[in-house]
């Protein structure tokens, strides 16, 4: 009917559990944390009580799996006139209960992950967008304040102006998604986007127009938040065979990896090219403490070109050979 439901559908509908990177249907954390501590009562007995209890929910359980709970005494000790005891307890699954069950490690999962080339190409775009898009982020205030002249509350105005394009580029994107669009055609157009922003951004500065940063710093907020999202999607759509949690770590760790070198490098590279051109060892036409910022911005412009290099190809594939109008669901 159109009415919104709540995520916790995941719980008890196979489909939509499914269609968000779960291996199915599977039970509440706090279920199962009850029946670790369930079973240390029932070890225990009426004379003893639980003081303290904690454990780490690391797969999902699944409708039909079945536990197997065990535990040992690792120490017993007298604490505050108190006689306790340290259990430590383990739960695991039918497919790995037998001792002799195969458990591959990080890398070989890594590499069955990565196996096809769509992946290793999705990746590496998400790399260099994450990286067009963060370079310039320790630079867009220093650039109002030393190139344009702005005050202190009006760069720190370029930041709140970033947030709110970034936080409609979130909503655009769940709004598209939620209507079947594919993710990474989003994506694609929040990278024309950001490179339309940095086109204002560096024309602010000849013009002497602070509105025309201010724009271009809203569209940079907004073009990443599209391109974050709809490649969080799509990365999501990599997942098959239980492989979700590698999937979201792909994406994180490509994205913060881009971003955080690509902040460093982009501070170095504006502060080497600025003492060069305030130098003039790059012509008197470059002589300018804005050249360095506008290498910074056009670097980001090739990198956001780039990008469109090697995510164009994907656009419209069946990423997780789903039915197409369940692959870009979101939320």
């Amino acid at each position: 009917f159109g009415i919104p439901d709540c995520p916790e559908r995941v719980h008890w509908e196979e489909d939509f559990a499914l269609e968000v990177g779960a291996p199915g249907a599977y039970d509440y954390g706090p279920e199962r944390t009850s029946w670790l501590t369930h079973h240390l009562t029932n070890w225990m007995g009426d004379d003893g009580f639980l003081r303290k209890a904690s454990c780490k929910i690391r797969r999902h359980n699944p409708e039909g799996d079945m536990l197997f709970i065990k535990g040992k005494v690792k120490r017993k000790y007298i604490e505050g006139g108190r006689h306790l005891v340290e259990i430590e307890q383990e739960a695991r699954n039918q497919a790995v209960i037998a001792q002799d069950t195969p458990r591959p490690g990080f890398a070989e999962v890594w590499q069955h992950f990565t196996a096809e080339r769509a992946t290793r190409r999705l990746l590496t775009g998400i790399g260099l967008g994450a990286a067009a898009f963060a370079m310039q982020d320790a630079l867009l205030e220093p650039y109002g304040g030393e190139v344009l002249g702005l005050s202190v509350g009006a760069t720190t105005g370029l930041t709140g102006v970033w947030a709110l394009g970034t936080l409609i580029g979130f909503a655009l994107t769940a709004r598209r998604l939620g209507q079947g669009a594919d993710p990474l055609r989003v994506a694609g157009f929040g990278v024309a986007a950001g490179i339309a922003a940095f086109m204002l951004v560096i024309f602010a500065a000849p013009l002497g127009l602070p509105a025309l940063l201010a724009l271009g710093a809203a569209t940079i907020g907004f073009g990443g938040g599209l391109f974050a999202v709809g490649t969080l999607v799509a990365a999501m759509g990599l997942a098959r065979d239980g492989t979700s949690g590698i999937a979201l770590g792909a994406w994180g760790a490509v994205q913060a990896t881009g971003a955080g070198l690509a902040i460093a490098v982009g501070g170095v590279l504006r502060d080497v090219v600025s003492r060069l051109a305030v130098a003039d060892d790059l012509g008197a036409t470059l002589a300018d403490r804005a050249t360095g910022y506008t290498t910074v911005y056009l670097i980001e412009i090739v990198l956001l070109l780039a990008t469109l290099v090697v995510v164009g190809p994907l656009v419209g594939r069946d990423r997780n050979h789903a039915p197409k109008q369940n692959a870009a669901r979101f939320g």
